[in-house]
């Protein structure tokens, strides 16, 4: 009878716990209108905000639109200063001259200024390559970080610094001119996977983010927070967050919330930033459209697969084979 009754409250627990719970608005305003909507390709592969890799070949960055073919055996690494980078195991292929590097671990990230490259390998190392002298500059290893996902930043030139996303949660600050490490800066206080997931400079603020942590860093001031974190996006004035819980926040650069908007179980895929509103593609086929003072949100439905690649550029959100004008 006792092993009875405890058989009987470990599956009632379980089966609690496997009632997935989702986004289900109470009215939404329709359909998103067709005249927003352009047919294109499926996506391959991406770098949010920066590159869309379609399966026809088209690869779409900020400077325009262009055809190739990615061979099968490689995969895209970044779009930096004109260059597209692609690898392949332990070498990293500069697009632009076919210029083929090898490196001691796979590339995970990588951003060119001028004949330098800075570069995050798999086992968590930093480099700096000197294209023109044609030889590794600075290398420097981190511990190893044996859990990550595949958002790994890339490093970012900062005046005559390199900020490298580390894989174990930290931003290195390397000198580029005297090829050594000036000091780090610990984002991942928290979780289990503490890859740094986004990395940027926005008027002179350092903002970089994992899983579970936002920081700051500018006018000498250094801010830290916990978020979970499933989409981070940056413009001049604040910090876009979408959140696991279906929470979409806007923080300043000192990561005071300026505004808020709670979507109950909505699990968000894309964040995009618009001219004037901020849109969120959810999983369950709804498009949220939140006007930028966040007085006012409207949920639209959209049909997509969830599987499917989704992301966004220029004021375009693409997912399956087509994108939507964002206004």
């Amino acid at each position: 009878m006792r092993y009875s009754l405890a058989l009987l409250l470990v599956v009632l627990l379980l089966g609690g716990c496997s009632q997935k719970q989702y986004f289900d608005p109470d009215d939404t305003h329709g359909r998103v209108s067709s005249d927003d909507i352009v047919v294109d390709d499926y996506i391959k592969n991406y770098k949010p905000g920066k590159l869309i890799y379609l399966e026809n070949g088209t690869i779409i960055t900020k400077d325009g639109k262009q055809t190739r073919q990615i061979p099968q055996d490689q995969h895209i690494v970044n779009y930096s200063d004109g260059v597209l980078f692609t690898a392949n195991d332990n070498n990293l292929t500069m697009n632009d001259t076919n210029k083929t590097i090898e490196l001691s671990a796979k590339p995970l990230s990588v951003a060119k200024k001028g004949n330098i490259l800075a570069i995050v390998l798999s086992d968590n190392s930093m480099v700096i390559y000197d294209i023109a002298q044609d030889e590794v500059v600075f290398k420097e290893k981190h511990e190893h970080s044996y859990i990550n996902n595949k958002k790994v930043a890339s490093p970012v030139f900062m005046n005559q610094t390199i900020l490298f996303p580390t894989l174990d949660g930290k931003v290195s600050v390397v000198s580029l001119s005297q090829k050594k490490s000036l000091r780090n800066l610990i984002v991942a206080t928290t979780g289990f996977v503490k890859n740094v997931i986004f990395l940027a400079v926005t008027n002179n603020t350092l903002i970089a983010a994992t899983n579970n942590n936002v920081l700051t860093f500018g006018n000498q001031s250094l801010n830290l927070k916990e978020y979970e974190v499933a989409n981070i996006i940056t413009n001049k004035k604040f910090i876009y967050i979408a959140t696991v819980d279906g929470q979409i926040i806007q923080l300043n650069h000192a990561l005071e919330e300026q505004n808020s908007a709670k979507y109950k179980f909505a699990k968000i895929l894309t964040l995009a930033v618009g001219d004037k509103f901020i849109y969120a593609l959810e999983s369950q086929n709804y498009l949220i459209k939140l006007s930028k003072d966040f007085k006012t949100s409207k949920v639209y439905d959209i049909w997509f697969n969830e599987y499917e690649k989704t992301t966004y550029i220029d004021n375009k959100l693409y997912y399956d084979n087509r994108y939507l004008k964002l206004r």
